[in-house]
């Protein structure tokens, strides 16, 4: 996670599973450089963890990304999120450049 806004920085955090309260769940996405590099998905939680996976395509091997602890409450309140219907909308992106 490269150049993030200094707003946004405690608000995405690669952590180890050690660090993860029991009671919380993991989602597990994968991005697919077939479907546009990219993963996106609703989220309802305040605070979300995602482990997140990249392939090149349908068949790929699936590489680990990392896991990350996302502060989904705050990013809607700075404008990064924004609400739907179904929660807040994330979306994770491949550029083609290991980034």
């Amino acid at each position: 996670m490269k150049d993030l806004p200094e707003d946004v920085k405690g608000l995405i955090k690669h952590v180890k599973r050690i660090e993860i309260p029991r009671e919380e769940s993991i989602r597990e996405w994968t991005l697919n450089d077939r479907i546009g590099r990219a993963k996106f998905g609703d989220v309802r939680e305040n605070l979300v963890y995602i482990d997140l996976m990249w392939k090149e395509s349908d068949e790929g091997t699936p590489y680990p990304v990392g896991l990350f602890r996302i502060d989904v409450q705050k990013l809607v309140e700075l404008d990064y999120l924004y609400e739907n219907s179904r929660g807040m909308r994330l979306k994770f992106l491949h550029d083609g450049n290991d980034t």
